[in-house]
Formats: structure tokens, sequence, C-alpha cells
């Protein structure tokens, strides 16, 4: 079975895919209203690809696991007025995710 055959959220059906020639994924769900805010008030996301496609693994769950499937190792940089703020907010809602301490956070 190859990566874009894989589910990256089988409850949704939604696959790996490229627009391209690059791989689209989607963010992890617990970040998306985070990040959706960081949008509606002006700011910006951007997503820099640190690795291939992947099949999930660990602390992420395995990927044939609810939760599991494909991920891309990826960087996310937020440009936002109210950065103290906003890593706080990130901060949280890291702290609640196991997968939580893999990720790093950095104000620059």
């Amino acid at each position: 079975m190859s990566l874009h055959d894989m589910y990256t959220y089988a409850k949704r059906h939604l696959k790996l895919s490229d627009i391209a020639g690059l791989p689209v994924g989607h963010v992890p769900g617990i970040l998306s209203s985070c990040f959706r805010s960081i949008l509606d008030s002006g700011g910006n996301i951007y997503a820099i690809v640190t690795g291939e496609p992947c099949p999930s693994f660990p602390p992420w769950p395995a990927p044939r696991e609810k939760r599991g499937g494909v991920g891309i190792q990826c960087r996310y940089v937020t440009v936002v007025d109210d950065a103290g703020s906003i890593f706080a907010t990130l901060t949280e809602v890291l702290s609640d995710m196991v997968e939580g301490s893999s990720m790093r956070l950095s104000i620059l």
C-alpha cells in the first residue's frame, strides 16, 4: 500500500494528496481552532515541510489506529501581532496533546 492510499483522517476519508507536485496534508485537529483564530485576527500561518510524508510514528498513533495514518513533518510559522498571547495559547493546547511533548514552540 502506498502512502497516498493511507488515510490521514479515516473518519472523514481524507487521504494525502498532491498539488503542484507537493504533498498536502491536514493540520492536527487540536491545533485547527487555534490556527483559525490566528487567521481570523489577520495573522498568517505558513507550513514549511521538513521531511517526506511517512506513516505516523510514536508518540503519534500507529497508522491503522485511531488518529494514526500518514504524517508530513513540517514547521508551522505564525506571523501575528500578539505573539505572547498566541504563544501562551499554543503552549496550553500542546500540553493537552500526547504528541505535544514532541513539538517545540519558539518566538522569533
